[in-house]
C-alpha cells in the first residue's frame, strides 16, 4: 500500500484538478476545408462519418437506432448572390428542393437571420426520409457562388436533445 503525506495528497489533488480542467476547457477541433472556404466546430462528442452525399457528416453520441446527425452540403451556384438577406425566389427554390427530397414535408418555421455577420436562412420542418419520421433544421448560407447548407436531422422525440448543440455549432461557422 502506498502511503501519501498530506502535502503529496494536496499535490496529487491539484494535478488531477488541473488535468480535468484542461480536458474540459480544451477547445474542440474545428472542421475546415480551404477548398470549400468554410470552417466550423462540430458538437463535442459527435463522431464524423463518411457520407458520399455530403461534404461533412457527424452523428450524435449514445443514441440507439436512428441517430441524430448534422451534415454540410455545399452547392455551386450559377450566379453569385448579392450579400444580404436571401432573395425570396432563392428561398422558394430551396423549399421546393427540400419538398422533392423528403416526403410528407411540413414547414414549421422560416426566418432570415445573421450569424457572425453573415445572413442565413433558417428552416425548421418535419418530413419523412425512407420510413423514418424526422424533424429537421436547415441553415443555409450563401457566400459568393456557393450555398452552404447545414442540416440537423433527428427523430421528433430526440430533436430537442441536440438542437442547442447544433445552434452553438452554427455560431462557429466561418468563411475562409
Amino acid at each position: 500500500m502506498i502511503s501519501l503525506t498530506k502535502n503529496s495528497k494536496t499535490i496529487w489533488a491539484a494535478a488531477l484538478s488541473l488535468v480535468l480542467l484542461i480536458t474540459w476547457a480544451a477547445p474542440c477541433l474545428a472542421w475546415k476545408s480551404s477548398r470549400l472556404g468554410v470552417s466550423f466546430v462540430p458538437p463535442r462528442g459527435w463522431k464524423q462519418v463518411e457520407d458520399e452525399e455530403h461534404e461533412a457528416t457527424f452523428i450524435a453520441p449514445e443514441e440507439v437506432g436512428y441517430r441524430s446527425l448534422i451534415s454540410l452540403k455545399v452547392v455551386e451556384l450559377e450566379v453569385a448572390e448579392p450579400a444580404g438577406k436571401m432573395a425570396d425566389e432563392l428561398s422558394d427554390k430551396y423549399i421546393t428542393a427540400l419538398q422533392q427530397r423528403f416526403t410528407h414535408f411540413k414547414l414549421i418555421g422560416e426566418t432570415d437571420t445573421k450569424v457572425n455577420g453573415h445572413w442565413c436562412h433558417r428552416l425548421t420542418f418535419r418530413a419523412q426520409e425512407d420510413e423514418h419520421h424526422m424533424q429537421m433544421t436547415n441553415v443555409l448560407f450563401i457566400k459568393g457562388k456557393k450555398a452552404y447548407s447545414f442540416l440537423y436531422m433527428s427523430k421528433p422525440n430526440t430533436y430537442n436533445n441536440h438542437i442547442k448543440s447544433f445552434d452553438k455549432m452554427i455560431k462557429t461557422v466561418n468563411f475562409i
